[in-house]
């Protein structure tokens, strides 16, 4: 158990200097997707922001394990500022918030998470971008589309279908999270 309360266990830790040092933590759960988790981890590890981070891969399948050790070995090989934990209870969200609270007890001084699954990549200035924007509009929470990159031809016929379609064709504020903002807001007020 961590000091969270989670039922999460640490599967693997680099040895920091000064956790304290670390202000972006980027969660990457995993569930039996061993092999193209190391595709997301290098996606990772090649970004540069102008911040401290470290990854912190979140093991979803508590029996198999393949993803915490393919995580750890790829760590060992490329060196970087990283944790693998395993949540222990089942469920995508479990994981996430496995995630979530180990960062924060982790790193006392984190001033952001940026979360990435196991199926997808990260663009080379994905960091960058979230951060840009995140300082920019002053916003609490920032997100983006993951685009569909499709194997092979018969799968390319699914890249333009509306279900794969951003939501938002411009960076800015989300309607419906500032009318929320706003209702939290006046009723802290009254």
């Amino acid at each position: 158990m961590s000091p969270s309360g989670q039922d999460i266990s640490i599967h693997f830790q680099t040895e920091l200097e000064n956790r304290a040092d670390i202000d972006l933590v980027v969660v990457v759960p995993t569930f039996r997707r061993a092999e193209h988790l190391v595709k997301t981890l290098k996606t990772i590890v090649s970004q540069r922001p102008d911040l401290p981070y470290a990854t912190l891969v979140v093991e979803n399948d508590a029996e198999g394990l393949a993803g915490a050790e393919a995580a750890k070995n790829f760590f060992l090989q490329h060196p970087s500022n990283a944790a693998v934990i395993i949540a222990h209870r089942p469920g995508h969200s479990h994981a996430c918030n496995s995630g979530w609270a180990t960062a924060l007890d982790l790193f006392p001084n984190l001033r952001a998470l940026a979360g990435i699954y196991d199926d997808e990549v990260a663009a080379p200035e994905w960091l960058d971008c979230l951060i840009a924007v995140q300082e920019t509009h002053g916003a609490d929470i920032v997100g983006g589309p993951q685009l569909p990159v499709f194997e092979g031809s018969a799968g390319q016929r699914w890249k333009h279908h509306p279900i794969f379609s951003p939501r938002y064709d411009e960076t800015g504020p989300v309607p419906r999270l500032l009318l929320r903002r706003q209702r939290t807001s006046d009723a802290a007020s009254t």
